[in-house]
């Protein structure tokens, strides 16, 4: 069996077994039936396929995973490098803001009530290792005979549609690609766990910070705090309370903000790969992308299964938006 059909299956079984969870919390008593318990049958959705697909494959699909040895001065820059690439993902945050919900923001207020560790370990650590494993190790490494870029590109892809809203599509989907590429110039998947790991603890910061304020604590006790945040909530996940004024001047900020961290962050891949010896390998990476679409030995790097598994996303988006 070709390699784009063995991922193309393991990711339509990712895609069902998400809908079973699902449908596994319909019968769990509503008041056990929390945001920590959805994120944790989220994570098993990923866990439980990835599972069954190395037993199937007896762990061949790890062979082709890269994991050298980051050293302690590489870490720091693929930290510093997640830093300045949050500018990006914040600006395409805002503009799907105008047209669908924030879930990150939806969910933030609801896990404040957890100690911090139990909120590193669940949207930090877990993710970063569980999706990381599945969609650079599995699916970016899997496919990467078809062509580097077209291979992150893909991976990517999937990786933002998985989460089967618009919002965080637009950010998964790039932020997929530029984890893939990082995992390339370093040659090592911990790269990308690195970065991941950046980025959802920034969340678990938000979530510390809410905690923090005053205001919020006082307020607990009183009857109308609940109404105070839901209508909090509602601002937060999406745009509509705010003015067009203010809409553009949002848009404007962000924009501004995520083009110098694209050039950033373009200096800073770049000079770290040069740094390590890669630059000419990732320059040669690109001139082969259009390659990777086209059908060859191998097959499409898309496969029927991958294709169904992306519609199943896609429909469910759009039932979520209308």
């Amino acid at each position: 069996m070709k390699k784009s059909t063995k991922t193309g299956i393991f990711f339509l079984m990712i895609i069902l077994i998400f809908f079973g969870m699902g449908f596994l919390m319909d019968f769990i008593p509503e008041k056990y039936s929390t945001t920590n318990l959805s994120m944790l049958l989220g994570q098993m959705s990923i866990a439980v396929p990835l599972l069954i697909y190395l037993a199937v494959t007896k762990g061949k699909p790890l062979k082709d995973v890269r994991h050298e040895k980051i050293k302690i001065e590489e870490i720091i820059i693929i930290v510093i490098f997640a830093w300045v690439c949050m500018p990006v993902s914040s600006f395409l945050n805002v503009v799907t803001m105008l047209f669908s919900d924030n879930m990150v923001a939806g969910s933030i207020t609801d896990l404040s009530g957890n100690l911090f560790i139990v909120n590193v370990v669940m949207i930090a650590v877990l993710p970063a290792v569980l999706e990381e494993l599945t969609y650079r190790g599995m699916f970016f490494y899997g496919l990467r005979g078809y062509g580097v870029v077209a291979s992150a590109v893909v991976s990517g892809f999937l990786f933002g549609i998985n989460h089967m809203n618009i919002n965080q599509f637009a950010y998964a989907f790039l932020l997929g690609i530029v984890f893939a590429l990082m995992d390339e110039v370093s040659d090592s998947i911990f790269a990308s766990m690195i970065m991941h790991f950046v980025f959802n603890f920034n969340t678990v910061c938000s979530i510390e910070m809410l905690k923090l304020m005053p205001i919020l604590e006082k307020m607990q006790d009183n009857p109308e705090y609940q109404q105070y945040m839901d209508k909090s909530g509602e601002i937060a996940t999406n745009l509509s309370g705010y003015s067009t004024n203010m809409k553009i001047a949002m848009l404007a900020g962000f924009g501004i903000a995520a083009v110098i961290a694209v050039i950033v962050n373009f200096y800073i891949f770049r000079w770290y790969a040069k740094r390590i010896g890669r630059w000419q390998h990732i320059c040669e990476c690109f001139r082969d992308f259009r390659h990777g679409f086209a059908k060859t030995e191998q097959g499409h790097i898309i496969s029927v299964p991958t294709v169904l598994g992306i519609l199943i996303c896609i429909f469910v988006m759009l039932i979520n938006i209308l």
